[in-house]
């Protein structure tokens, strides 16, 4: 079940093709098949909900309405690690940034938080802006052919993530650009990978000491991303590519 289009539909609405012969589409999704894409009659689908469910089918245009028959559900199951990633408050645009850019890289929840040197505070990001990030992150599913969608979390305090930090069961790294470890030196240690990864991107000019040492304090590791001071909204999506590369050198030793 390759080179199919894709569109997202709630959960609410997938359930229905569960039991039904044919799925009617839902009017954006059928506008995007029939009028952005101009696809043919019986064009292979698929559509998801963000929970990895998958319904796939025939596009059946001829009928009033426009819906899927040829029926087929398909549970997809998440990877591991679990990734998750903890991104200080900045401007909106910027948070588009990073989880347009995450996004493909199999993240699973997107934490916001608020630190001394942050420009803005949690009460500017509106739910309006968070429904915007949702969106994107919808399209970014889409696109990068994965089937379940991070979670866009409401910000929080820096006393909050310390609690997250303390309860997280995973690794737990921080970014330090003064750090001697390297993120991927520190993931290819002799241990076992871990099954969920909790990645914390400073504001620009970085995290005080005092927050580093209070994120130490509840477990988290100072590691360097890169060789150069990155961008706030760039650092995660840098740090996240890295522990790509080391789960897949991991792989490749383990298979020596």
């Amino acid at each position: 079940m390759i080179d199919r289009h894709r569109a997202y539909v709630s959960a609410t609405q997938l359930q229905q093709a569960r039991t039904a012969d044919a799925f009617v589409l839902p009017p954006d999704v059928c506008h995007r098949f029939v009028r952005v894409l101009r696809l043919p009659h019986q064009a292979a689908v698929a559509l998801f909900d963000g929970t990895g469910l998958a319904v796939y089918g025939k596009l059946n245009i001829r009928a009033k309405p426009v819906c899927l028959t040829n029926i087929q559900l398909q549970q997809h199951v998440q990877s591991a690690p679990h990734l998750h990633i903890a991104q200080a408050l900045c401007r909106p645009t910027k948070l588009q940034e990073v989880v347009r850019n995450c996004t493909p890289l199999a993240v699973q929840r997107f934490i916001w938080f608020h630190s001394s040197r942050c420009t803005h505070s949690p009460k500017e990001v509106r739910s309006h802006h968070l429904q915007h990030l949702q969106r994107i992150a919808q399209d970014a599913v889409r696109q990068s052919e994965q089937w379940h969608m991070p979670h866009i979390e409401q910000p929080i305090s820096f006393a909050d993530l310390l609690t997250s930090c303390s309860t997280f069961d995973g690794l737990c790294v921080v970014g330090d650009p003064h750090s001697d470890i390297w993120i991927v030196q520190h993931l290819l240690q002799p241990t076992q990978l871990p099954s969920s990864a909790l990645v914390i991107i400073g504001p620009e000019g970085g995290l005080s000491d005092t927050e580093k040492e209070a994120l130490q304090q509840q477990g988290a590791v100072c590691v360097n991303w890169a060789s150069f001071v990155l961008r706030t909204e760039l650092a995660a999506c840098v740090a996240l590519t890295a522990v790509h590369n080391a789960m897949r050198l991991r792989s490749l030793q383990a298979n020596c």
